[in-house]
């Protein structure tokens, strides 16, 4: 196989991105990623002056990025944003399923609401997200490309996140149950499940004096990560040459879960 052909195959140019959750850590980096590549983009995200903000910020040409505010527990402002997305771009080729929280509470002291309000954004939403994209776009058009985030915590679970490690855990069953059904439409389901990352939503992780670097000598990468270590994996789940990858978490975690 030749070199352009291999390049060719993680090629993302002038695709139609939605990213949920973009202002975020994760979601901003994620989408410079795709910007980078010529990717053409509908960046959402609850706080709407912060999307407009990193947005700015990324440098896209105007007909070539939309900027929505997204609350994905409203499945009729999801249904909206979607419609909208498909009126200006014509399609939707990639989901970015990223909008999530992480309140640190422990069991004891979760208040109902609380856990209610994590599994609505980082499980619901997620889940009517992709169910309208597919719906309007990807099953129709016979392709699309689904990532959703989950997270190590999905499968090891940590002190603090009852409530985050559940619905991380529920986002890794339901995308092999996604790629199980969409798959007969050329739809690939996939999520990456990242740990051990610097971000402002970890800070509260790392808050005694050599807290980080004591976590980063205990991954095989002796670092901690940051969010543009995960665009290499959405790139390639994203495009063409994970076309026979479906179902699958990835970890990106410096080996944290092999240590």
């Amino acid at each position: 196989m030749s070199n352009k052909r291999v390049s060719s195959s993680f090629d993302v140019s002038n695709k139609v991105v939605l990213i949920t959750g973009g202002a975020g850590a994760i979601g901003s980096s994620i989408a410079r990623g795709y910007a980078n590549l010529g990717a053409k983009l509908i960046f959402t995200d609850f706080n709407l002056l912060d999307a407009q903000n990193i947005a700015h910020e990324i440098k896209i040409p105007e007909p070539n990025i939309i900027v929505e505010h997204l609350d994905v527990r409203e499945q009729t402002q999801v249904q909206k944003v979607v419609k909208k997305s498909i009126s200006h771009f014509k399609r939707i080729d990639i989901l970015f399923n990223n909008a999530g929280i992480n309140p640190r509470i422990e069991a004891e002291d979760i208040r109902k609401e609380i856990w209610e309000e994590v599994i609505d954004i980082n499980l619901s939403g997620m889940f009517f997200v992709a169910q309208e994209v597919a719906k309007q776009t990807m099953i129709p058009n016979l392709n699309g490309k689904i990532v959703n985030t989950s997270s190590l915590q999905g499968m090891k679970g940590a002190k603090g996140a009852a409530a985050y490690a559940s619905s991380k855990g529920a986002i890794i069953s339901l995308t092999k149950v996604l790629a199980n059904e969409w798959g007969k439409y050329n739809i690939n389901v996939n999520s990456i499940a990242p740990s051990n990352l610097d971000t402002p939503m970890t800070a509260r992780v790392y808050t005694e004096a050599g807290s980080k670097e004591k976590a980063s000598k205990k991954t095989p990468l002796k670092r901690l990560g940051f969010p543009e270590d995960l665009i290499g994996t959405v790139i390639y789940l994203s495009s063409s040459a994970s076309n026979y990858v479906t179902g699958q978490t990835i970890i990106i975690d410096g080996g944290k879960s092999i240590s």
